[in-house]
């Protein structure tokens, strides 16, 4: 459930920054950015401009972006850390 609402809060968010409703684009990035866990390819259709373009000049957007990107960042370095620790790599 939680992998599925992490993934709809990302493709609502892209689906209404597509029809132009940038107000409710951001109420499902806002939500997005709650979650602890952050699905990479939500991540990478933040980077590309070519996903969220109505929205990339928007400082908001830029904040959220880079927020993300910390999140996602620091959950894959916990990961990484404990493969390490557990001789899983």
């Amino acid at each position: 459930l939680l992998d599925t609402n992490i993934s709809m809060y990302g493709q609502l968010a892209f689906a209404y920054c597509g029809k132009g409703e940038i107000d409710k684009a951001f109420e499902y990035l806002r939500t997005f950015n709650q979650m602890e866990r952050m699905h990479v390819y939500v991540l990478r259709n933040m980077q590309d401009d070519h996903y969220f373009e109505n929205m990339q000049d928007i400082p908001e957007f830029q904040k959220i972006r880079q927020e993300v990107l910390a999140k996602y960042q620091a959950e894959h370095e916990r990961v990484m850390n404990w493969l390490e620790e557990n001789d899983r790599l």
